[in-house]
Formats: structure tokens, sequence, C-alpha cells
């Protein structure tokens, strides 16, 4: 069967609709400096016989990859660091970054992203001799 490709459009459609509607400054930045740095990365990784296409969605791929915590380059890895930092508190303490993350990389590889369930609720009884 053959690898589906990695769709960076979609990958980074998905981020830049959901930043935009966070609307925070530093936030903003952090995806924007993010985008720039794998166009630069695609650029100085590519290949004699690539496309430019096919280095940038490589370039995608491997900070998707460094999300999910496979071997990545340590600017990778720091990119990653500096938008997850960046991120509203809220946003990352509740999962949506998380999420969020997880649905563009789902987009962009075909998929459908499926959120985990949400713990049970417990409800602690009361109970003993009166």
């Amino acid at each position: 069967m053959a690898k589906i490709r990695f769709n960076d459009k979609l990958f980074k459609g998905h981020l830049d609709e959901w930043v935009q509607e966070v609307s925070d400054d530093d936030f903003t930045r952090a995806w924007e400096i993010v985008v720039g740095c794998l166009g630069i990365h695609a650029k100085m990784d590519r290949q004699p016989e690539q496309s430019s296409q096919q280095a940038k969605r490589e370039a995608y791929e491997d900070f998707a990859l460094a999300f999910e915590g496979e071997a990545s380059t340590f600017t990778m890895v720091g990119m990653l660091h500096e938008f997850d930092q960046m991120c509203p508190d809220t946003f990352r303490e509740d999962g949506t970054f998380e999420a969020k993350m997880n649905e563009a990389i789902a987009k962009a590889r075909g998929d459908v992203y499926k959120a985990p369930a949400p713990p049970p609720v417990f409800t602690i009884l009361e109970g003993g001799k009166e």
C-alpha cells in the first residue's frame, strides 16, 4: 500500500485557523516564526532531486513527528517548545493545544482524529456507622 503524503497545507491551514481564533499576539508570533522557519528548513534540507513542495511537506511532517515524540532536530524541538509555551495557559491546561495539534496531524495524514474519552467521573459516597 502506498504511503499517503503528509499534506502540509491542511496541517498549516488547520493551525492557522485556530491560532487566528485564539487571537493572542505572542501565540500568533510563535506560529508565524514556526511557519517561517519550516520554510527555511525545507529550503536548506532540499535534496537535488526533490521538489520544493516535497521538501516543505517533509519539514512540516518533521515538526509533527517532533510533537509526537519522535526523534527530531533541536530546531524542530525548539520551535515546538516555543509554540507550546506561547499558547495561552488555558488552552494548554485544558488539552486544547494537544487536541488541535493532533487534529492537524490527522488531517495532514488523511485520518480523522478521535479525541480520547474524558476520564470517568467518580462519586465519593460517605458511609459508615451512625
